[in-house]
């Protein structure tokens, strides 16, 4: 059997720039909006509730705006795809090796409006083993529990559509088993 080369899926650097000014649009929004708070004569009842939440959009947004700053500057593939498995770096939280061997079927699904490529795994529960760090285990025990798998590959920021994805990762599934 031919081994299969090593292929790579990258981040569309177009639809990374167009995030992150959203995200630091938002992050500004925030930031204005607790300005206006701390110089305003009178607030509402609820201004302890508008505080908390626009700290929240400031904090999330700008850790969101380091994150997708941090994809833009690396360089690196979101996905690489070999004979053995392939890696996923595409989100947040890294999925990390996954071996063809363990890979039951793969789905494309729609949640919230947004495209996803769920990876169904045959031993889910020995792949949250395996991860060392509990923060990790947890979110992906998460996933896990929400969609049936825990590695779920994000189609925001990718080159490449779903269709796409999930053609190449099953196609390279297929050589292997």
């Amino acid at each position: 059997m031919p081994a299969v080369q090593e292929k790579t899926v990258s981040f569309s650097k177009f639809r990374l720039i167009v995030l992150l000014i959203i995200s630091l649009s938002v992050a500004a929004g925030a930031a204005a909006a607790l300005v206006f708070m701390a110089k305003a004569a009178t607030l509402p009842r609820e201004a302890g509730l508008l505080r908390a939440l626009a700290i929240l959009f400031l904090v999330g947004n700008g850790l969101f705006s380091l994150f997708l700053f941090s994809k833009l500057m690396a360089g690196r593939p979101a996905l690489v795809i070999t004979a053995e498995g392939f890696y996923d770096s595409s989100g947040g939280i890294h999925s990390g090796f996954i071996h063809w061997n363990t890979v039951e079927k793969i789905e494309q699904v729609r949640l919230a409006g947004q495209d996803f490529i769920v990876v169904f795994l045959s031993d889910p529960f020995a792949y949250l083993r395996q991860q060392s760090v509990s923060w990790k285990r947890r979110l992906l025990a998460l996933k896990n529990g929400t969609v049936g798998s825990p590695v779920v590959i994000s189609m925001q920021g990718l080159s490449c559509s779903a269709a796409q994805l999930r053609q190449l990762l099953e196609s390279s599934h297929a050589r292997q088993v």
